[in-house]
């Protein structure tokens, strides 16, 4: 494996930035107390995911209602694409844009027992955020859930290649390579919306928040948004430092070796460089919204 230089990425990042707050110390800086947004995003609770199927099926009770969604995505699961994690599988509900469906692995046994138990509707924490958050859920792994837009963080099935490291190639590198880039580019404003979000998940209750997995994060290049989603209570609270853990899990601290091993040098330059801005935007965000 290669020799990397920049092995202490978040010390340096953070130097850098009392340096540049040293530097501004004497400046008066006028900050609002909320950042400013490219466009309005609206959120939908379960009232209107029933309202969209009765649209679409006609005016029968929610579990008709949800067994003919089911029924449709099992018949076309490969086709009705949706993202994959390491439990569950998220799948698009034809003309329905703002829902889907998360299916507990394996998806096929999760199918055949979907109808033996009734949804209920879930508490939503956060009824203002769209963390893809449930709003409807069975007992035998079924949620009908708030549709985050975007592409995972890292590399589209990372848990196969974090359970396999000896399988990533060049080609899952440079998906890497591509997304290190076009992060390192978006503006502050996109990191300072990313903080607010961790930051009033974390107040509500710090372990809904899981950076075990960078593909917890949900980034949508065409609008500029970082989104935490998977958001449930995993019984777990870490030690680390919040800002740690956001560089880790939007870096992929666990991979980001083994993808540089994939890269030519020059790759390796411009790919630690920009990891390098992630970190000072990332930093400056969290200061932001303290």
């Amino acid at each position: 494996m290669k020799i990397y230089p920049n092995n202490n990425l978040l010390s340096s990042i953070k130097y850098r930035a009392a340096v540049k707050n040293e530097k501004n110390s004497n400046s008066i800086a006028v900050k609002s107390n909320k950042p400013t947004f490219k466009g309005k995003e609206f959120f939908y609770n379960a009232e209107s995911l029933v309202n969209s199927l009765r649209h679409l099926y006609g005016d029968c009770d929610k579990d008709n209602l949800f067994a003919k969604i089911i029924s449709l995505v099992s018949r076309n699961k490969d086709t009705i694409i949706g993202n994959s994690g390491s439990n569950a599988r998220f799948f698009n509900i034809p003309f329905v844009a703002n829902f889907g469906m998360r299916v507990k692995l394996p998806v096929a046994h999760t199918f055949n027992i979907a109808s033996s138990a009734q949804f209920r509707m879930t508490d939503d924490l956060f009824p203002n955020e769209n963390f893809g958050q449930a709003v409807f859920s069975n007992e035998n792994g079924i949620t009908f859930a708030k549709k985050v837009n975007g592409v995972p963080a890292s590399i589209n099935d990372w848990y196969y290649f974090y359970c396999n490291k000896n399988k990533i190639s060049r080609l899952q590198a440079l998906e890497y390579y591509g997304k290190i880039v076009r992060l390192s580019r978006m503006p502050d404003s996109t990191y300072k919306d990313f903080a607010r979000k961790v930051k009033l998940i974390d107040n509500t209750n710090p372990r809904l928040l899981d950076f075990s997995s960078p593909n917890n994060l949900m980034i949508d290049f065409k609008s500029q948004v970082i989104t935490p989603v998977d958001i449930t209570d995993t019984g777990y609270e870490s030690s680390n430092p919040l800002g740690r853990r956001m560089y880790n899990s939007l870096t992929d601290k666990d991979l980001r070796p083994l993808f540089l091993d994939k890269m030519n040098e020059d790759e390796i330059k411009e790919c630690l460089s920009c990891q390098e801005i992630i970190g000072e935007k990332l930093y400056d965000a969290i200061d932001f919204t303290v």
